[in-house]
């Protein structure tokens, strides 16, 4: 069809008894697009037809057959209003060049838009497949459709969250475009709910579940979030635009209309997010992340508190047995508050007592009761509570938040007076208020009463083994002919030192 240019026999003597074979190739290639364009609507290529279709009509107006497939395209986009405007060209263009109305099928195509008929929705085929590519743009390789499944595995023994896994479950079930954002402290089980959700609606997502792991740190840009998806939905590393807002662009008109389920885990900021949420129905959003990203318009949020100490005991039943738990009840009590509510911590210390059967509760709560030694034994292989805490840390160590943290973790137990916390820092107690708020965002700090703080008992724990950290060997280094000491340099933080040392001569630093 690309290959076709202008009408058969152009260029050839008219008048001959060649002239119906020419007719007939051109009604024949007509009746080709429109079966082609028929299949790509089956198989739900809605937004990448719609500049073609226009296209045609633009050649052919009175082909009645393209006008309704273009209504029942914006349709499925899910601009009814496009979608009736069509219609009224349509009629318009037929009373004017035929004088007549349009026919029963586009009549009837309209009503059914009229009445939101469930019938015009798209209905994905059962099963795996993949759609016929849509035609190249110009200098851009084709796109297909297939159907991704990247959900990772469910957990077997999951436990507790029963009521957060149906709020998740009812948010992406709603009628409107949806974007669900689960927050919680790290350790706190949050990607596991989100898969656990995920696969309990993915039927609801025929044309696939995209799963994006954004991994530690802040450094994922929201345009590399973006790539990441769109190869996900298979375009070509080459064809990903290399303008944000394009490749935002293309992301809306590869899933308009589609039933998809996104999930991205590892969220730090809002931005990475903002151009995933849907903009209208059919695709769905599921966000995990430590912060609440208050920024997000319109987003259901659904917040993980620690465990309950009836879910950390059933936690630990559903691995080492309730035989085991009941046999010493103390014990049994004193490791569920050494776990702090943590479903990491909860799993590692189950994991631990299913390896060794013989290991009683009491030898393990002795092992982690010492602190110096308690996050040390809070890891099982690729599990590790440490790593989890020093994840969300990283996320606001550049900002001042991550200086107060600091501050708070080497005093934990002395009271958090924002005049003091200023002066230490250098900054306004309007800043320390802001970071403040910050950590109670990101589930490292807990308000305390109407001007207090805590620190979780497992963030306490980190922040005791950074504190316990010596700090490397600074030399005195001289800039701009002045002379630091280790100290002074040690107060600027490596942002003043890099920017110093960036202006200094090099003679300048012994």
């Amino acid at each position: 069809m690309t290959h076709w240019r202008g009408a058969s026999g152009d260029g050839l003597p008219r008048g001959t008894t060649l002239d119906n074979h020419w007719a007939s190739l051109d009604e024949q290639r007509l009746q080709v697009f429109e079966e082609l364009a028929e299949a790509r609507l089956a198989v739900g290529q809605h937004a990448q037809l719609l500049a073609q279709l226009r296209a045609h009509l633009a050649a052919h107006p009175l082909r009645e057959r393209t006008w309704g497939q273009l209504m029942l395209a914006l349709y499925r986009c899910g601009d009814v209003p496009a979608a009736l405007a069509v219609y009224r060209d349509a009629r318009a263009v037929f009373s004017e060049q035929l004088g007549i109305e349009p026919g029963d099928g586009l009549v009837s195509l309209h009503r059914a838009m009229l009445d939101r008929a469930p019938e015009l929705s798209y209905a994905a085929p059962s099963g795996p497949a993949v759609a016929p590519a849509a035609p190249a743009a110009e200098g851009r390789t084709s796109v297909g459709w297939a159907v991704p499944r990247e959900l990772p595995a469910d957990l077997v023994a999951f436990v507790a969250r029963v009521r957060e896994v149906a709020d998740v479950v009812a948010a992406l079930r709603g009628p409107a475009p949806t974007a669900v954002v689960v927050t919680g402290p790290a350790g706190s089980g949050k990607t596991a709910l989100a898969v656990r959700a995920a696969h309990q609606v993915a039927a609801d997502f025929p044309d696939g579940q995209v799963f994006v792991d954004l991994g530690p740190g802040t450094a994922v840009t929201p345009g590399e979030v973006l790539a990441r998806v769109l190869r996900a939905l298979r375009v070509a590393p080459a064809d990903v635009p290399e303008n944000d807002d394009e490749r935002a662009g293309w992301f809306r008109s590869l899933v308009a209309g589609r039933r998809l389920l996104l999930v991205v885990d590892g969220v730090t900021r809002a931005a990475q997010v903002r151009p995933l949420i849907p903009a209208v129905p059919g695709p769905a959003l599921i966000v995990v992340g430590a912060r609440r990203l208050g920024s997000l318009d319109g987003v259901r949020r659904v917040t993980l508190r620690p465990l309950g100490v009836a879910q950390a005991r059933d936690l630990l039943a559903a691995f080492a047995g309730r035989r085991r738990l009941a046999a010493d009840e103390a014990a049994t009590a004193e490791l569920v508050r050494l776990c702090a509510g943590s479903v990491l911590a909860l799993r590692i210390a189950a994991a631990r007592l299913a390896r060794w059967p013989a290991m009683s509760m009491a030898t393990l709560v002795a092992q982690l009761g010492g602190d110096r030694h308690r996050l040390e034994l809070l890891a099982d292989e690729d599990l590790s509570v440490r790593a989890s805490l020093a994840s969300t840390v990283a996320a606001v160590r550049a900002e001042v938040a991550g200086r107060l943290l600091e501050l708070i973790g080497a005093h934990p137990d002395a009271p958090a007076l924002m005049d003091r916390a200023a002066a230490e820092l250098n900054v306004s107690t309007q800043r320390v208020q802001r970071a403040l708020d910050s950590l109670v965002d990101a589930h490292l700090l807990h308000p305390d009463g109407p001007a207090g703080y805590q620190l979780p008992a497992l963030v306490r724990d980190y922040l005791t083994e950074l504190a316990a950290v010596p700090p490397a060997p600074m030399p005195v280094l001289r800039a701009g002919g002045s002379t630091r000491s280790r100290s002074a340099w040690r107060n600027l933080g490596w942002q003043g030192i890099v920017s110093l040392v960036a202006v200094a001569p090099v003679n300048a630093m012994l």
